[in-house]
């Protein structure tokens, strides 16, 4: 979904707390790591490197947000 920007409008009219804010934006991170995968073998090593590079920042942004909704 985080592609169809269309449906992003549908579940942005959802959000209703801070916690619903959160499992949108893991799920974004979720599928972008999903996109990227599908995309690391089709390049070169220099390509492959940058991809898992940004699968890594997905990861990252996964842990901070599931930090954050831990503390509310």
């Amino acid at each position: 979904h985080v592609f169809n920007i269309n449906q992003v409008e549908d579940l942005i009219k959802e959000i209703k707390s801070d916690r619903d804010i959160l499992r949108l934006a893991l799920s974004f991170e979720k599928d972008s790591i999903v996109f990227f995968h599908e995309f690391k073998n089709m390049g070169n090593k220099a390509a492959q490197e940058v991809i898992e590079d940004l699968i890594n920042q997905e990861r990252g942004h996964i842990k901070k947000i599931s930090e954050i909704a831990k503390s509310l």
